[in-house]
C-alpha cells in the first residue's frame, strides 16, 4: 500500500538549513534587523519566511551569516531537532571518529538513517567537521519524504556534465531529488552541473528547501566508500509485515489528557527488537510503517509513551505535513525487528 507523500512535509524540514546551535539565542529575530541580509538579498525570502516562523534565529551581534557552511555534525543535529527525533545514546558507536560523550555523538546516532558515511576497510568513519554537501541534501531530503522506494531514472543525470562526480551510491538519491524538483543544477560556465560536492551554506541551503515547500556502493574519498543507511542497522530490510509474524506486536491506546493524546503501548522484551514507530493515518484505518510515514521513532524500549498535539510535524504519510486540531486519526504502532516489521492494533481518536 504506497502512499503519496505530498511535499507539504518540507515546512518541517526548513530546520535542516538553518538551526545551528552555536549561533543560537533566544529572541525571535526579524529579518531587518540583520546587517547582512538587506532587502533585495538574494535568499530574503526564505530567510523571512523562517524567521516569521520562528524557525531559524541571528548569531546574535547583529547578524545572520547567510554565508556561513554547515558541517556534517551540525547537520546531524538538525536533522534531529527537524525529524523530531528522540535522541538515542548508544553503548557502541557507530562510526570511529564521533566517539561517545562528545556533544555530536547522539545527534549523529540518531539521525544516522538519514544521512551519509565513509565506509573503509577499518571501519566506518562520518568526518563531523567536514562540510555537509548538497549530495547529502539530496540523500535526506528524499529518505525523509519517503522517495527513496521508488526506482531512480539515473537518465535524469545526464544533463549535468559533472555527474559523474555524484558519488555511484547517491546517484539514485540526486536522481529522485531532481524528479521530484526537490533540487535542480545550474548554468555555470556555459555547462549545466550539479556540483554534488558543494558545500551547504545557511543562505543557499534556506532557499533551496524554501523553493521546494513552496512548489510542491561507492565513492572514493580518501581511499574510503561513502555510503547511507537504512531506518535502524544494515540487517532491516524491506519486507511488509503479515500475519504470520514470528514477532509479537504491541497493543496501543489513546487517551485525551489536557488538549492533548497520549499514546502508549506495550513494552516489547524480544531480543530482535530494533525500535517502535509511532504511526499515524487520517484516512487509512490500518496504518503501518513505512506506507503511512510515521510520528516519532523510538529505539529504547522502556518508552512506550508519546504525546502528540495539534501542530506536531508528520513525516509522510497523508497528513499533510502537520496534524491538525479536531481531526480524527488512526493510531498504531509499528515495531521493528531485525528483519521484519510487525503493525498492532488500531485506534482512532480525535485530536483535540
Amino acid at each position: 500500500m504506497k502512499r503519496k507523500i505530498t511535499a507539504t512535509f518540507l515546512a518541517c524540514m526548513i530546520l535542516i538549513a538553518c538551526v545551528v546551535p552555536v549561533y543560537g539565542t533566544n529572541t525571535k529575530a526579524e529579518i531587518g534587523s540583520f546587517s547582512d541580509v538587506p532587502e533585495g538579498y538574494w535568499a530574503y525570502d526564505a530567510i523571512k519566511w523562517m524567521l516569521d516562523n520562528s524557525i531559524v534565529e541571528g548569531a546574535g551581534d547583529g547578524r545572520f551569516l547567510p554565508e556561513r557552511g554547515v558541517t556534517r555534525d551540525e547537520y546531524a543535529k538538525m536533522m534531529v531537532l527537524t525529524l523530531n527525533l528522540k535522541p538515542i545514546n548508544p553503548e557502541r558507536a557507530s562510526f570511529l571518529d564521533v566517539k561517545k560523550g562528545g556533544w555530536q555523538y547522539k545527534y549523529v546516532e540518531t539521525a544516522k538513517p538519514y544521512l551519509t558515511g565513509f565506509r573503509t576497510a577499518s571501519g566506518d568513519y562520518f568526518h563531523p567537521s567536514q562540510a555537509a554537501v548538497r549530495e547529502d541534501m539530496a540523500v535526506a531530503l528524499v529518505k525523509a519524504l519517503g522517495f527513496d522506494k521508488e526506482t531512480p531514472d539515473v537518465g535524469l543525470l545526464s544533463q549535468f556534465t559533472d555527474a559523474s562526480s555524484i558519488s555511484p551510491n547517491l546517484q539514485k538519491y540526486v536522481a529522485i531529488a531532481v524528479k521530484h524538483e526537490l533540487m535542480q543544477g545550474y548554468d555555470k560556465d556555459g555547462k549545466r552541473v550539479f556540483e554534488p560536492d558543494k558545500g551547504l551554506d545557511r543562505a543557499s541551503a534556506a532557499q533551496l528547501l524554501y523553493n521546494a515547500f513552496k512548489g510542491n556502493e561507492e565513492k572514493i574519498t580518501y581511499e574510503e566508500d561513502k555510503i547511507t543507511y537504512d531506518d535502524t542497522s544494515d540487517n532491516l530490510n524491506e519486507e511488509d509485515n503479515d500475519n504470520d509474524s514470528e514477532h509479537e506486536s504491541s497493543t496501543v491506546r489513546v487517551s485525551i489528557i489536557d488538549g492533548k493524546a497520549k499514546v502508549e503501548w506495550e513494552k516489547i522484551s524480544d531480543s530482535d527488537f530494533n525500535g517502535y514507530k509511532v504511526v499515524i493515518s487520517r484516512n487509512d484505518s490500518t496504518p503501518v510503517y513505512p506506507d503511512n510515514g510515521y510520528f516519532q521513532y523510538i529505539t529504547d524500549r522502556d518508552t512506550v509513551s508519546a504525546i502528540v498535539r495539534a501542530g506536531d510535524c508528520y513525516n509522510g504519510g497523508d497528513i499533510g505535513g502537520t496534524l491538525q486540531s479536531g481531526v480524527e486519526y488512526y493510531f498504531s504502532i509499528t515495531v521493528l525487528y531485525n528483519n521484519e516489521k510487525v503493525a498492532g492494533n488500531v485506534v482512532k481518536a480525535r485530536l483535540p
